[in-house]
C-alpha cells in the first residue's frame, strides 16, 4: 500500500500578483512562518421549490453562486507582511534605494487598490487556490516574549486546482518582529505624537483592521465580479493595550477615562535595525471603561481599548510603515 503524503507539515503556502480579478497566475513567492490557515470555496445551491403532485423534496437542483475564501495566520516578518498590508490597504509604492519603505494609511476620500493574488496551498497530493484573493481582515498581536503574530482573512473569485511553481521556490530570506524590538508611546490629543514613552509595563497589545470589502456580484455571472468597499467599521479597528496598572501613568490613563473619554496618540515601533522597522500611528479613544482590574499573573492590569478617531494632524486615524530591503515583493 502506498502511503499518501498528506501530512499538513508538508503542505506548503505560495504566492502570486494578479492583473485581472478572475484569472489566477503561476505563484512566484513562498510564504514562510505560516503557522495555520485554511481555503474554503463558498458553494451555493438550491432546489427547485414545486408543486408536483409528490412529496419528494426535491427533484432538481440548481448551481446558484461561487466565490472563495482563505484565512492564514503566522509570525510577522519585514520581507512579507507587504503581501498582506498591501492587500487589506492598498498596494505601497516603495521609496528609497538600499532602504525601501512601504507607507499605509486608512482611506479616507477614495478607496484604495489592493493587491490581487493568488493564494495557493498544497503538497504533491493535490493544491487548490484562492483566486482574486483580497485582504478583508488583517490582525497584529503582540505578547511579551514572542514574535509578532499576524491573522489575514481574504475574500477571492473562486476557488480552483492549481499547481506549486515549478521550479520550486526557494526559501526567502526574511527577518522577524519580535516583542522584544519593540517600543511604545502614548500621548494626550493635543500632544505631539511619539514624545512620551509608555513606562508602565506592558504585557500585550491587539490591532484589528476591518477593511469592510465585500463580493460583488451582478446578472450574467455564477462568481463575483469585483470587489466592494464600504466604510470602515469602528468597532472592529480597535487598538487594544493590556498594560500593568500602576500609580504614574496607567491611574493617570484610568482617571481621563473615568471621566471619559480618553482620547489618544498611539505609536507603536518594532526595530531591528535601520533596514527593518515596522511602525504603527494610531488616534483613537476609549468607548467605555475597562474592568477593574484583570489579573495579569498576579499583577493588577489596565486594559486600554480604543477605537478609531480622524486626528488633524495624522490627518487620519492609522498610518503604518514597513522598512525592509525588498525593492519589489515577487
Amino acid at each position: 500500500m502506498t502511503t499518501p503524503n498528506n501530512e499538513l507539515a508538508l503542505m506548503e503556502w505560495q504566492i502570486g500578483k494578479q492583473s485581472a480579478f478572475n484569472t489566477a497566475v503561476t505563484p512566484t513567492a513562498r510564504l514562510v512562518g505560516i503557522s495555520d490557515g485554511s481555503i474554503t470555496p463558498k458553494v451555493e445551491s438550491s432546489i427547485v421549490e414545486e408543486q408536483r403532485g409528490t412529496l419528494v423534496p426535491a427533484y432538481d437542483v440548481t448551481l446558484d453562486k461561487q466565490s472563495g475564501e482563505a484565512k492564514i495566520s503566522g509570525d510577522v516578518n519585514f520581507e512579507q507582511i507587504g503581501y498582506f498590508l498591501d492587500s487589506v490597504l492598498g498596494e505601497a509604492t516603495p521609496s528609497g534605494t538600499t532602504k525601501y519603505t512601504r507607507d499605509y494609511a486608512g482611506p479616507i476620500g477614495k478607496k484604495p487598490v489592493p493587491r490581487i493574488c493568488t493564494l495557493i496551498r498544497g503538497s504533491s497530493e493535490g493544491v487548490y487556490g484562492l483566486v482574486g484573493a483580497v485582504g478583508n481582515e488583517l490582525t497584529l498581536k503582540g505578547e511579551t516574549n514572542k514574535r509578532l503574530t499576524f491573522d489575514c482573512s481574504m475574500l477571492g473569485h473562486s476557488v480552483a486546482e492549481l499547481a506549486l511553481a515549478s521550479p520550486a521556490l526557494a526559501d526567502p530570506v526574511v527577518n522577524y518582529a519580535h516583542a522584544n524590538q519593540m517600543t511604545m508611546f502614548l500621548d494626550n490629543w493635543s500632544g505631539t505624537m511619539g514624545t512620551t514613552p509608555i513606562t508602565a509595563n506592558a504585557f500585550s497589545f491587539e490591532l484589528g483592521i476591518n477593511s469592510g470589502k465585500a463580493l460583488k456580484s451582478g446578472l450574467g455571472s455564477l462568481n463575483p465580479i469585483d470587489i466592494i468597499q464600504n466604510k470602515f467599521d469602528a468597532g472592529g479597528n480597535q487598538l487594544k493595550l493590556a498594560l500593568e496598572f500602576e500609580a504614574t501613568q496607567s491611574k493617570a490613563w484610568l482617571d481621563a477615562i473615568i471621566g471619559g473619554p480618553l482620547k489618544a496618540q498611539v505609536k507603536l515601533v518594532w526595530t531591528l535595525d535601520a533596514y527593518h522597522t515596522l511602525t504603527v500611528k494610531y488616534a483613537g479613544f476609549t468607548p467605555e471603561a475597562p474592568e477593574l482590574f484583570p489579573d495579569a499573573d498576579g499583577v493588577a492590569q489596565l486594559d486600554l481599548v480604543l477605537n478609531p478617531l480622524y486626528h488633524t494632524t495624522l490627518a487620519n486615524w492609522l498610518k503604518i510603515s514597513l522598512v525592509n530591503k525588498v525593492a519589489t515583493l515577487p
